[in-house]
């Protein structure tokens, strides 16, 4: 085998061993993609999430109104979903899970999209609690991907905002007292009446009487 055969050969094997390792490596990337249907890191993708309702240091009673938007840059696009995940937005309440306790906020809606120099996605959504003690309260919204087989929620907790609030109890109204029952004068009256015309017609009668008893 001459000199350029050999150096033909050995390129052709370096060539083959390169394009192995791109295939591992592009399998290997599509393996942890599909295991986590969050965008890589690397993508540096950015969320901005911002709570409305319930505001920070408030103090409110129930229900509490949630209302939250989310600003979503490099074509990150929640509602892209796989077979079997749910791509969505979520809320905890105090300190809860993010991956096992986190509630689908249903109530969420694009709002806006911006294909100027890059995508950027607008999204808002609201829901309401309706059972809470009170008290010192914080709520966490986020954006996560729920696993239906585990129901366990894939998130990146840089893609969420807390707002901490107090719920108040109402307080009831007091009953109204009931008035006074009127005094009954118009009763008094016709009562008086009635005596001041027994009274006369006696004191006719026993002026008749002692009239016909004078000798």
């Amino acid at each position: 085998m001459g000199y350029a055969n050999y150096v033909d050969a050995e390129m052709k094997k370096t060539a083959l061993a390169l394009l192995l390792v791109s295939v591992l490596a592009l399998a290997s990337l599509f393996d942890v993609t599909r295991a986590n249907p969050l965008p890589p890191e690397w993508w540096h993708h950015e969320m901005a999430v911002t709570i409305y309702s319930p505001q920070n240091g408030t103090h409110t009673a129930l229900p509490i109104f949630i209302n939250f938007s989310a600003y979503l840059t490099d074509a990150f696009n929640y509602l892209t979903d796989y077979p079997d995940w749910v791509s969505a937005f979520f809320y905890v309440l105090d300190g809860q899970d993010m991956s096992s306790s986190g509630v689908k906020i249903e109530e969420t809606k694009l709002t806006g999209v911006n294909y100027a120099s890059y995508y950027a996605f607008n999204y808002s959504g609201q829901a309401y609690l309706t059972d809470l003690t009170a008290g010192s309260h914080n709520i966490t919204v986020y954006y996560g991907v729920l696993d239906k087989g585990s129901e366990i929620i894939a998130y990146n907790a840089s893609w969420s905002a807390t707002s901490q609030f107090y719920v108040i109890t109402a307080t009831p109204s007091p009953e109204p007292t009931p008035l006074a029952e009127p005094f009954p004068t118009t009763l008094i009256i016709a009562s008086v009446s009635t005596v001041a015309v027994v009274a006369i017609g006696l004191l006719v009668y026993f002026k008749k009487f002692h009239r016909n008893k004078s000798p």
